[in-house]
């Protein structure tokens, strides 16, 4: 593997952990910043089209339904195609909602990534639940 296949897939790991430490830290601008501006996020509850669509849903004014999380990142899969990615990712979520309530979720991501001014971003995630215990 060429050393710049080697820094892009150190840097495309690096950000899919950003992710998860953003979420868990509850810093949004952090989380928004994963993506590209054109970004679209999948999720059960629906599609969303672009960083500000992002913000607004993952915002406590936009409702998120637990108060703390842990999400630990298992598995990365990458393939490398010059200023483009796609990879997939597997984790474990710990939950944390009203009440104390606990819930523990596998989690896959299937992405795009996308090689931009401001480093790699995501440009397409799709969140998906895997299993799900409480």
């Amino acid at each position: 593997m060429m050393p710049q296949a080697l820094a892009d897939r150190a840097a495309i790991v690096d950000l899919v952990h950003l992710y998860a430490q953003a979420a868990d830290l509850s810093d949004f601008d952090a989380l928004v910043g994963c993506f590209t501006q054109d970004a679209v996020l999948e999720m059960a509850s629906g599609t969303l089209d672009g960083r500000e669509a992002i913000r607004v849903a993952i915002t406590p004014a936009g409702g998120r339904p637990f108060d703390h999380s842990t999400h630990v990142i298992a598995n990365i899969t990458l393939r490398l195609d010059g200023d483009n990615a796609t990879g997939e990712t597997l984790a474990v979520a710990h939950l944390i909602g009203p009440g104390e309530r606990i819930v523990t979720k596998g989690i896959g991501y299937t992405d795009l990534f996308r090689r931009t001014a401001e480093g790699w971003r995501i440009s397409r995630r799709r969140h998906r639940t895997c299993w799900q215990v409480g």
